[in-house]
Formats: C-alpha cells, sequence, structure tokens
C-alpha cells in the first residue's frame, strides 16, 4: 500500500465535528438493522421494538450469555489440539475459531474473523469473537494512530523506508496482536513475530532485541503499555543491570552460567549507552494504555518525542486517541464506535450533552459487534472541547482495578480473598496499590499477625499462584523467583485507619471518603502517603 493509500486512514478525522456526529448516527443505523437480526438482540431485548439506540438497556458482559460458551469451547480446543511445528499464533487462532465457528452463529451481525482474549475485571479469562468489518475498521484505527503518534506533518511517509519498531506487542489472542500480521508489510519486527511467538521468557526476548541493535538495527517506533516501554529503555540503557539480576533469580546452575557468561561478554564488547538515542532514535511512541501521561516527561527528555495516548479494549476496539496536536488527550473515536456516557445520576448523555469537568461512564456500541450499548466501567473527564467535540482526561474505574501488563488484575474482591485464603481474616483494614513502573503490588495493613513481611509476602505470593489467573504467566516470563519483586508487605500500626477516618472528617470530606479505597491506583499516591503519616502518628 503506497503513502497516499495509507493516509487515507486518517481522512474521517479531519472532518468536523458535526459531520463526524452524522457519519456516526448513519452507521449507528446500520449496525441496529445488522444486530437486530441477532440471537444476542432477542436474549437482551426480549420482545421490545428495536427503532433506535435508545430502546436497547445498557448491557454487561454477563449479558452475553453465549460468550461462556464460546470461552469453555475454545480453552478446551486449545488444550486438545496444540499448536503445530512454525505454526504463528495468529494462524494457529484462525484455525481454532474456524473448527467453533458454530457457537457463535446467529450471535453475531457479521461472519467471524477472530478471537481475542482478555482478563476480566474479576480476574477470569474473557474470550470475545469479532467479525471481519469489526476487523477491518481495527486495523484502520491502528493505522490512523501510528500516523498521528509518528508524522510531524500530514502525509509525510512514515513507513518509507520501512522503520523498525521493538516488538512489545502482547501476541494473538490479545487485541493488540491481531494486527501485527497486517504492520509485518509495512514495520520492521525486533524480534520478528516468527521468534516471539516462540519464547514466552521476556528476558530472551530483551536479548534478542539486543543482539539486533548492536548489528546495527536501530528502533524508530514503540508501542505498548507506559510501564513496559520504561523498562525496555531502562534495559537498553544498562543490560548489564537486568542481566545481573536474572543471575540472581536463576536457581538451575547451569542457566545461571549461560547468563553469566553473557554477562561477561556483554561487559568486555559493549560500552554502556549514555544517549538511547544512539540506538533508538525514535520517530513515534505509542502507548496502549491510560498511562501516558506519567511517562511524557521521560519520552520527550530521552527521545524528543511526546507519546499518543490510545484507550482500546477487547469488547470495543479503539475508542480513544490522541490527535497530532493533542497527542496526551483522548478524542472519541466516532467513526468505529457510539459512545454514550452515564453521569452521576445514573442517566444516559450524549456525546453533544456533555459538559466541561464533568465525569462520566462511558458506554460504547462498536460497530458490526455483538456489543451495544455496552458498559464499560470506566470513568472519563471533559478536559476540554475542540471544535465542539469533548476532549476527555481518563480518570479511572468504576471498581478500582489494578492492571499488571495486561498479564493479571487485581480488584478488591479478588484481592480480599488472597487475604482470607492465606489467614488474614480478622480486620478490612488493608489498601493495596501498585508502584509505576515495577508494577510491584505494595500491600499496606494493620499488623493482627505473628508474621515478618517476608512472611506475609510468600504466602500472598503462594495464594496469588493459585487464585489470580495470569500470574503465573507473568512470573514465568519475567523469571521472577523472590516474591519481595512483586508483592512487598508494609504493616501499619494499630490505629491507623481509624486516624484517618478522623482526619477525613475534620477536613469536610464527603461520607464516602471517610475510610481509604481498598485498591488505590497510582495516580492517587496520596491516599498512601497519607496513610504512612497517620501510621508515624498513631
Amino acid at each position: 500500500m503506497d503513502n497516499e493509500e495509507l493516509w487515507k486512514h486518517c481522512d474521517f478525522f479531519k472532518k468536523s465535528f458535526d459531520e463526524q456526529l452524522a457519519f456516526g448516527e448513519e452507521k449507528l443505523k446500520k449496525h441496529l438493522e445488522a444486530w437486530n437480526t441477532t440471537k444476542t438482540a432477542k436474549s437482551i431485548c426480549k420482545d421490545r421494538e428495536i427503532k433506535t439506540v435508545n430502546d436497547i438497556p445498557v448491557t454487561e458482559y454477563e449479558e452475553y450469555t453465549f460468550l461462556s460458551t464460546f470461552r469453555d469451547t475454545i480453552e478446551d480446543r486449545v488444550k486438545t489440539e496444540p499448536r503445530g511445528s512454525g505454526e504463528l499464533w495468529h494462524d494457529y487462532y484462525i484455525r481454532i475459531l474456524g473448527s467453533i465457528s458454530y457457537t457463535v452463529e446467529g450471535y453475531l451481525p457479521d461472519k467471524p474473523s477472530i478471537c481475542i482474549k482478555t482478563t476480566g475485571t474479576t480476574g477470569k479469562n474473557k474470550f470475545v469473537p469479532h467479525g471481519v468489518k469489526f476487523n477491518e475498521q481495527f486495523i484502520s484505527d491502528t493505522v490512523s494512530i501510528i500516523l498521528f503518534g509518528t508524522a510531524k506533518e500530514w502525509g509525510e511517509k512514515v513507513f518509507d523506508p520501512k522503520p523498525n519498531a521493538f516488538n512489545l506487542v502482547a501476541p494473538v489472542p490479545y487485541l493488540s496482536g491481531w494486527a501485527l500480521r497486517y504492520w509485518e508489510s509495512l514495520i520492521n519486527f525486533i524480534p520478528p513475530i516468527s521468534f516471539t511467538d516462540f519464547t514466552n521468557d521476556m528476558g530472551k526476548k530483551f536479548y534478542k532485541a539486543l543482539k539486533l541493535i548492536e548489528n546495527g538495527n536501530k528502533i524508530q517506533i514503540v508501542g505498548g503499555s507506559g510501564a513496559l516501554l520504561y523498562m525496555t529503555c531502562k534495559y537498553f540503557s544498562d543490560p548489564e543491570y537486568f542481566m545481573t539480576e536474572s543471575y540472581k533469580m536463576t536457581p538451575i546452575w547451569w542457566k545461571r552460567m549461560l547468563i553469566l557468561l553473557n554477562l561477561l561478554v556483554t561487559k568486555i564488547s559493549r560500552k554502556r549507552v549514555k544517549d538511547l538515542k544512539e540506538i533508538m532514535p525514535l520517530k513515534g511512541v505509542i502507548i496502549g494504555s491510560t498511562d501516558a501521561r506519567i511517562y511524557s516527561d521521560f519520552f520527550k527528555k530521552e527521545f524528543g518525542v511526546e507519546p499518543i495516548n490510545s484507550y482500546s479494549t477487547t469488547e470495543i476496539g479503539c475508542a480513544m486517541f490522541g490527535r497530532p496536536d493533542r497527542k496526551l488527550d483522548f478524542f472519541p473515536n466516532l467513526r468505529s464506535v457510539y459512545p454514550e456516557f452515564l453521569d452521576e445520576k445514573g442517566e444516559i448523555r450524549k456525546l453533544y450533552e456533555l459538559k466541561l469537568g464533568d465525569i462520566y461512564e462511558l458506554i460504547a456500541t462498536p460497530y458490526y459487534s455483538t456489543f451495544t450499548r455496552y458498559r464499560v466501567r470506566d470513568m472519563f473527564k471533559v478536559e476540554d472541547f475542540y471544535d465542539g467535540c469533548p476532549v476527555f482526561t481518563f480518570e479511572g474505574r468504576t471498581q478500582n482495578i489494578l492492571d499488571v501488563l495486561n498479564y493479571y488484575r487485581f480488584s478488591e474482591d479478588l484481592m480480599a480473598k488472597v487475604l482470607a485464603d492465606v489467614g488474614f481474616v480478622s480486620s478490612d483494614r488493608w489498601v493495596v496499590s501498585k508502584t509505576e513502573p515495577s508494577q510491584r503490588l505494595d500491600i499496606y495493613f494493620e499488623k493482627e499477625w505473628p508474621v515478618t513481611p517476608n512472611q506475609a509476602e510468600r504466602l500472598i505470593f503462594d495464594s496469588m499462584l493459585k487464585l489470580v489467573p495470569g500470574f503465573d504467566n507473568y512470573i514465568k516470563d519475567f523469571n521472577i523467583r523472590n516474591p519481595s519483586d512483586v508483592i512487598r508487605v508494609n504493616f501499619l500500626s494499630r490505629g491507623t485507619f481509624t486516624r484517618y477516618t478522623i482526619k477525613q472528617v475534620r477536613k469536610n470530606m464527603p461520607l464516602g471518603q471517610y475510610k481509604p479505597p481498598k485498591v488505590v491506583p497510582p495516580n492517587k499516591g496520596y491516599v498512601i502517603e497519607e496513610l504512612k503519616e497517620c501510621s508515624r502518628n498513631a
């Protein structure tokens, strides 16, 4: 595809806000016409007559009951039909989906094309099927995001010659992985997909990339979560540190010797990179999560590049992303998703009804998808207006969830189950947070049990292996042996939570804020600091 054809993927975003709204309304009608004939519509709407989107109730994942059967079937099939020798994940899951497509027959408004895996807010894995048109618009959206995040001016030849991109993307069946097959024709991946699809060891991926870089392959584009990109830059600037840590955490003697040999060779043959731009003359940084602002100063300082924010989910695709002149803000993607919003009173608001400074929960209808009026449970604040279009910042989740590099998620309910499993059940005076960018979980509670912090960390670590889906893959991929590397227990003084409540009352805080949230997101570190202060004064 030539450069002009690629930039046509961005033409929609040149339209005025009114034009984009009109386009979305027309596309919504076509979506509803197709969706209304599905078994999904009949299940959700019963006998209700559907004339407009307002006739459809707000939906949640559990209401799409056929998805649990689809998930169970695909997981069983994966167990009984392993990948063939040399078979890429993309080809494998296309083959698996083809063999079980009968489970979604009549439920999608389109022919099934891809199946995407995610981790739900309760920690339980989900598999979601999407159709041909959804996949096509997802690919088109990723083209726009990379062009917006990389080009300095409209129409620039970003892919001529083919740039090198560091391959940090989660492979198929995760959402981002499905775009890789298309992007292989435009980008040189480092390491290549033919390597990353056959190893789960993150250290091996980094080391392979390092060898390719040492052979003269410089990286122009990076994409992924902000924390993982930050970790990558630190690895390339000081690989000896990561090899040393890997050496310490590897129990098998011959593997330790191999790491030690690589470490010695690296120290002898390679000078430490003082300027990361020497090996990573970045043109674009695409952060596919909600934390671009946290790391924007780092990327601007190190590379002179401002990252672009992209908000996507398995169920709805690319729902919001930045523009060339406002990369850190979220603009609704009206080409692919019809967004509505729940206000604090529980009333549904249209995009053109939103008010500056207010916070809303996103309700999304992705076109050509089984999901209609889907409750995403993510909150956004109207930060500004651009040509009449609301511009958003991510505010948080309706249920605070700690996401660790898309491997696993921690909710209040799941944390409570883990603590109960290890016997820490006599008190509810605890909170859990996450340290960026190390992704370590920090747990704070008033000590009521005869254990040391290290003993508590080991107990919680072992319990998480049993109860938290995806945690075992995380520790395998990052070769983690010491529980303290992923969990840090901090004992607070008795009376800390009582003192915290008194402090909030004296500050005239709302009743709902008298107690700290059980799950404290990274952007609310002040809650942890207040607890520490209360502990010192208790």
